[in-house]
């Protein structure tokens, strides 16, 4: 189903198309309009979202959003799926404070995913919302938006904790693979939520701070140790010789094998 693109000259928010995607048509219309804000609504089956190199899973009944020129792929790990797409722009001079989050990427980063209770009839709102109901389109996204800031509420508020924990879960865990996409979905916020108050706690960013650690460590066990670079770079946590190579040539301006030699 695709529905002529509906206006209300009343409503800040401006309903493009309406599609309905199953297994008959899973290539046709996942990736078009990419200057447009979207909104995924599950009805069955289960997909893989790729968001800017995060991996999102989402279920029947989940509710997805992701903003306008978000790189974004699909994989679908069941045979028979059911979602509904909904392309949507947003017109920020109406102010609007309940839709503010679309143009923030600051607060919220670039996607949500929800799921909300079973009190919240999405199924029926996405019925409307595929016969060109900008109302419906706004509640939905209304709903997205009290979400996030429940969230965001939640965690400015115990900001100064949440970044001790994070902290302290990097200093143990540095020489592991983790991420900041990783803890940011553990603790349930938004990677760059997460990110800008890590930097404002400790005035470096999570990422920096862990390749640091790294780094750190692979010029201890150079110096203190016959392992190969090839071995460090894994003991280390790098995903690779070359990776390694090219972040600690980075941070301390030489290769790993010409600082082993000028401090031999």
């Amino acid at each position: 189903m695709d529905n002529s693109i509906n206006k209300n000259s009343s409503s800040p928010i401006v309903l493009s198309s309406c599609k309905q995607i199953n297994t008959s048509c899973k290539n046709e219309v996942f990736f078009n309009n990419l200057h447009l804000h979207k909104l995924f609504y599950v009805k069955s089956g289960k997909l893989t979202f790729t968001i800017s190199g995060n991996t999102v899973e989402t279920k029947a009944s989940a509710l997805l959003f992701i903003k306008k020129y978000t790189p974004y792929t699909v994989s679908v790990n069941s045979e028979n799926f059911h979602i509904i797409k909904a392309d949507f722009s947003y017109n920020p001079s109406f102010n609007n404070k309940e839709f503010s989050f679309l143009e923030d990427n600051y607060k919220y980063g670039n996607y949500s995913i929800i799921f909300p209770g079973p009190k919240t009839n999405l199924a029926e709102n996405f019925i409307k919302i595929s016969s060109g109901s900008v109302d419906a389109l706004e509640k939905t996204i209304k709903l997205i938006s009290f979400e996030q800031e429940i969230s965001r509420h939640y965690y400015k508020n115990q900001n100064s904790a949440v970044c001790d924990y994070i902290k302290e879960y990097i200093d143990r865990y540095y020489l592991q693979e983790i991420t900041v996409w990783d803890m940011a979905k553990d603790l349930g916020m938004s990677e760059s939520f997460l990110s800008h108050s890590f930097k404002e706690a400790f005035k470096i960013s999570p990422k920096k701070y862990i390749l640091q650690k790294r780094t750190e460590k692979a010029k201890e066990l150079l110096l203190t140790t016959d392992m190969s670079s090839k071995d460090i770079s894994r003991a280390v946590g790098f995903s690779s010789p070359q990776r390694f190579n090219d972040i600690f040539k980075k941070y301390q301006g030489v290769s790993p094998l010409i600082f082993k030699k000028t401090k031999e």
